[in-house]
C-alpha cells in the first residue's frame, strides 16, 4: 500500500465522501453539517415514509423547508412548513445548518441574520433526526430520548398520526392548525382550527377518547367589497363596480386582499361632473356585514338614511333593516354574504357607486343619441342628394336622358327643401 499512496488517497478520499453522504441521504443531520438547497439534498426516515428538504410551491420564487410524504407528489402533501412565513431567496446560500453550538439554523433569507428554528440557551451536542411518524426532532447526542425540539409541537396545517395537540403547553398560547394563505403560500390564511375552554370525553369499550370542540375563523374570507356567494368552486367575487386588488392572487383563490373599485366616487372630487352624482344599488337577500354604525330612526324613512350616507363620503353602504334601524358603513365592507334564493331570508343593503357604473344611466343616454343622431343623418342624406343633383345640371352637353333625370332629383328637392325646380 506504501508503494501506491495515490491509492491511499482515493480510499480516504471514498470513506470521506461515504460520511458526508450519509449524514445527508440517511434520517439524521449531525453537528457541522448541511441541508443545501442547490445541491438538492434531502434526509428520509428511516422507513422510507417521509422526507424533509427544501422545495417551492408552485410558481412562486421563495423557498421553504418542509417535510412531505416520499411516495407522493411533493407539491401536493406537504405536511410541515419551518418558515412559513420567513421564506429563503438566496438560492447559492440557502441551507439548513446544524451548528456547533446545537442550534438549527437557515441561512438565505432576506436578512444576513438566519432564521432560528430552535433556541437553546446554552451550547449542546445534539442531532436532528426525522421520524417514520414525522416528527423532526432535535436531540442530545448522548441520551437519544431527551428530546430539546419537535416540529410535532410546532404544526402548520396538518396534524399527523401520532401527534398530540397539547393544550396550553406554553403559557398563554395555544397550539393551533392555520391553513396556507394559497396554494403558492404556505403563510398562515384565513382559516385555523384550535381549542376551546369546553372539552369533551368519550369513553369507548375499548378505551378513553378525548375530543376538541374547535373553532373556524373565517373573518374576512373574501376580504374588503368581496361578496361571499357560497359553496362553490369560486366562493367570493367582487362586488359591482370593483375588481380584485391581485389577479394573480384571486386566481390561487386566495381573496385575503378584496376588491378595489374600478372608478372612484364623484363626492370625492367635491363635485358633480356633467351634473351626475353617485348613486345606490339594491342588493336583496343577504347576510349583513359586520362593523356598522347603527342608528334608531324608526319613526323616519328610509330617504334619511339614504341621505345620511350620500353626505357622508366615507359612507360606502347603508340598509334599513325591518325594526327600523339605519346601519351605515364607512370604508371597506367585510363578511358581505349573499344568500341563496331558497335559503333563509336576508336583507337589503344599498351600495354606493360611481355615475359611470350605473347602468340606467348609460341606457338613458343611449336612448338620447339615437334620438339625435338618425334624424340628424336623415337630413344629411337628403341635402347630399339635393345638392349633388344640382351640381350634375352644371355640365355642359349632358345627354337628354340625364338632363330628365337630373330634372326628377331637382323636383324632389324643391318638395323637400323649398328650392326651385329646374326647367
Amino acid at each position: 500500500m506504501t508503494s501506491k499512496p495515490w491509492l491511499l488517497f482515493v480510499l480516504l478520499l471514498i470513506l470521506s465522501y461515504g460520511r458526508a453522504c450519509f449524514f445527508i441521504s440517511g434520517d439524521t443531520l449531525s453537528p457541522g453539517h448541511s441541508l443545501s438547497f442547490s445541491k438538492s439534498e434531502n434526509i428520509v426516515s428511516q422507513g422510507g415514509t417521509f422526507e424533509l428538504g427544501f422545495f417551492k410551491p408552485g410558481s412562486s420564487l421563495k423557498i421553504y423547508l418542509g417535510i412531505w410524504y416520499k411516495m407522493f407528489d411533493q407539491k401536493d402533501n406537504i405536511v410541515w412548513v419551518a418558515n412559513r412565513e420567513d421564506p429563503l431567496f438566496d438560492l447559492p446560500s440557502s441551507r439548513l445548518d446544524l451548528s456547533e453550538d446545537g442550534n438549527l439554523l437557515l441561512f438565505g433569507g432576506s436578512s444576513s441574520i438566519p432564521f432560528r428554528l430552535t433556541n437553546l440557551t446554552s451550547p449542546r451536542s445534539t442531532e436532528a433526526v426525522l421520524g417514520e411518524d414525522g416528527n423532526f426532532v432535535l436531540r442530545d447526542r448522548s441520551n437519544a430520548s431527551s428530546i430539546l425540539w419537535e416540529s410535532f409541537d410546532h404544526p402548520t396545517d396538518t396534524w399527523l398520526p401520532g401527534a398530540k395537540f397539547w393544550i396550553d403547553k406554553v403559557p398563554r398560547k395555544q397550539q393551533q392548525l392555520v391553513s396556507w394563505k394559497n396554494s403558492e403560500d404556505p403563510a398562515p390564511g384565513v382559516f385555523s382550527v384550535g381549542k376551546t375552554a369546553a372539552m369533551d370525553v368519550v369513553v369507548w369499550p375499548f378505551g378513553v377518547e378525548i375530543i376538541l370542540v374547535c373553532t373556524v375563523d373565517v373573518y374576512g374570507l373574501c376580504g374588503g367589497f368581496g361578496v361571499y356567494r357560497g359553496n362553490s368552486s369560486i366562493p367570493c367575487e367582487c362586488l359591482k363596480g370593483f375588481e380584485p386588488f391581485s389577479m394573480n392572487y384571486t386566481r390561487l383563490n386566495d381573496w385575503s386582499g378584496g376588491c378595489v373599485r374600478k372608478s372612484p366616487l364623484q363626492c370625492e372630487n367635491n363635485t358633480y361632473s356633467n351634473g351626475t352624482k353617485d348613486w345606490f344599488m339594491k342588493m336583496p337577500n343577504v347576510r349583513l356585514p359586520v362593523n356598522s354604525k347603527a342608528y334608531n330612526w324608526a319613526a323616519s324613512a328610509r330617504i334619511n338614511c339614504q341621505t345620511a350616507c350620500m353626505n357622508n363620503c366615507s359612507c360606502t353602504a347603508y340598509a334599513y333593516n325591518r325594526s327600523g334601524y339605519c346601519m351605515i358603513w364607512e370604508g371597506a365592507i367585510f363578511n358581505l354574504q349573499q344568500l341563496s334564493d331558497a335559503g333563509e331570508t336576508g336583507e337589503y343593503i344599498y351600495l354606493k357607486l360611481a355615475p359611470n357604473e350605473n347602468q340606467s344611466t348609460k341606457v338613458k343616454k343611449w336612448k338620447v343619441w339615437v334620438a339625435v343622431l338618425v334624424p340628424s343623418i336623415g337630413l344629411i342624406l337628403c341635402l347630399f342628394i339635393c345638392f349633388s343633383s344640382r351640381g350634375k345640371l352644371k355640365h355642359i352637353g349632358q345627354p337628354e336622358d340625364k338632363q330628365g333625370e337630373a330634372s326628377v332629383f331637382s323636383g324632389a328637392c324643391s318638395r323637400n327643401g323649398n328650392s326651385k325646380s329646374v326647367k
